[in-house]
């Protein structure tokens, strides 16, 4: 009676541990739906728009978008590799105007409203707006920040919805 009370206890410890390993989120990210997001055409694209808070080492908040397209863009036969690929998340950071890759992809993953951010190795990004020391061609060289909209000029598999993806409240 004792050793299956043990051996029950434990299996149910081990399936918490790992329900919690394989659930790990270290941040939420909630998604931003006050935001539509279009191209100069009045193309809807296909993405979500996330939001992420951050300190810097002034303890000031800088806020930062993730524009998450949808996979049918980013698996797209014609989306071609190089530096006109269009990757699955942006990061946009309004206060700075800067539009950036995401390091460390694998450490975000989209669910239900929401994307979940393994650990603080997402947190870092190449810009990519005009960035000539890592780009010979940067694919965004005109973009624009204005406190209810951001645009910038469409690159890869995007230039078929148009020639920028402007991102504006509702």
């Amino acid at each position: 009676m004792k050793l299956k009370f043990v051996i029950i206890v434990s299996v149910i410890v081990i399936a918490i541990l790992l329900y919690l390993f394989t659930m790990k989120c270290y941040k939420k990210l909630p998604e931003v739906t006050s935001y539509r997001i279009v191209s100069n055409t009045g193309k809807s694209i296909p993405a979500k728009l996330y939001l992420r808070t951050k300190k810097d080492n002034k303890e000031q908040v800088i806020n930062e978008l993730i524009l998450s397209f949808n996979d049918s863009i980013v698996s797209s036969e014609l989306n071609i590799s190089g530096e006109d690929a269009v990757y699955k998340y942006l990061v946009i950071v309004p206060d700075y105007k800067l539009i950036g890759l995401v390091e460390q992809m694998g450490s975000l993953e989209e669910k239900e409203g929401y994307i979940c951010q393994s650990n603080d190795a997402a947190n870092k990004f190449t810009p990519i707006n005009n960035n000539y020391a890592f780009f010979t061609n940067p694919p965004i060289k005109d973009a624009s920040f204005t406190p209810n909209r951001i645009a910038f000029n469409t690159y890869g598999v995007l230039k078929q919805f148009g020639d920028s993806v402007i991102i504006e409240l509702k």
